[in-house]
């Protein structure tokens, strides 16, 4: 799916413009990951918005091996 696509379908941005959509677009990267990969790490600064096309992520503490 493209990145403009994809924003359409973020409820967050269900009112912005098509032009709002393809500037958005424009400045987001895609990234795949694998199981077990860290996409976010407690303590990293707050840079980025993740939007999940397809899968999930678990959320855990650093210290805990299991998911809350």
């Amino acid at each position: 799916m493209e990145h403009q696509e994809l924003l359409t379908h973020v409820y967050l941005f269900r009112g912005a413009t098509a032009e709002d959509l393809a500037a958005l677009a424009r400045i987001g990267e895609r990234k795949v990951t694998i199981a077990g990969d860290r996409v976010y790490a407690e303590g990293d600064d707050p840079d980025a918005m993740f939007l999940i096309e397809m899968g999930r992520v678990d959320v855990r503490p650093e210290q805990r091996d299991t998911a809350i």
